[in-house]
């Protein structure tokens, strides 16, 4: 009997045993193995690296500027280049460029010039202007309005626009009348107070250009000023391309981009 009883403990103690090592190995298994607290602590510092590079892509350092003349303001990336150009008539006052690294993206400013709507004398071809997108400035303020621009607004614009580079054939020498074929379409933007380029749309416009919707009444007495990849006389070589959606396709570039940056951080000093 007494022998029974000693195997039976015997059997007992051995459970338990069995119980303790197998809670003991859950217990490590789940903590250890599956928690894993060194592979947590990697995958911490991935996460966080991550974040970092991405915060570096999004920053951009930049520089302020301000033209002398018409104190309009802007904040550009340090790497763009800002050039004085020679004045192009005697009437500017402010005339330079910025462009980008490559040097493929080419804003212009010019103050104290003359309007002109790129038409001369006798009939010119026209051509369409398409306006992409446009947003309004937030801290330019208002432009004072004038009885002659009937199409203007007190706010100021950044508009994505494609315009065209058209040539004029003339199907008969004695009849005033050109028809326009379409060489190409040019990615631009521009700073502006037109209600014209303020809204998407389709336009139909002397030279297929945009050079009359462009200009700002100025602070200063009797001037107006000019800030975007359209130009007065400031010469510059925009590059063409084949069709409409290749040049709209130009706009969501980088350079195009930061240009469209800079021109919605214009604000008067």
């Amino acid at each position: 009997m007494q022998k029974q009883t000693g195997s039976v403990h015997a059997v007992i103690i051995i459970l338990l045993t069995l119980g303790l090592i197998g809670s003991v190995g859950f217990i490590f298994w789940q903590n250890f193995i599956v928690n894993g607290p060194t592979r947590g602590a990697v995958q911490s510092n991935k996460s966080t690296k991550s974040d970092v590079v991405k915060a570096e892509i999004v920053e951009v350092k930049k520089k302020t500027y301000c033209a002398t003349f018409e104190k309009v303001c802007f904040e550009y990336p340090e790497k763009w280049t800002i050039k004085q150009v020679d004045e192009p008539s005697g009437d500017s006052k402010d005339a330079f460029t910025i462009a980008d690294p490559e040097n493929t993206v080419v804003l212009a400013f010019q103050s104290g010039i003359g309007a002109n709507d790129g038409s001369c004398c006798g009939p010119m071809p026209e051509g369409p202007v398409t306006i992409i997108s446009s947003q309004k400035v937030p801290h330019f303020g208002e432009v004072a309005s004038s009885q002659y621009d009937k199409d203007r607004s007190n706010g100021v614009y950044v508009s994505e626009v494609v315009t065209t580079s058209v040539k004029g054939v003339f199907p008969d020498p004695s009849e005033p009348i050109v028809n326009s074929v379409i060489k190409g379409y040019i990615p631009q933007l521009v700073l502006h107070n037109s209600l014209t380029l303020a809204k998407k749309q389709t336009v139909t416009r002397i030279n297929g250009n945009i050079t009359g919707d462009s200009y700002i009444n100025g602070q200063q007495n009797g001037t107006i000023f000019l800030f975007g990849t359209v130009t007065f006389s400031i010469k510059s070589t925009p590059k063409i391309f084949s069709s409409l959606n290749e040049a709209k396709a130009q706009l969501k570039g980088t350079s195009f981009q930061q240009a469209k940056a800079i021109l919605l951080s214009a604000h008067y000093e």
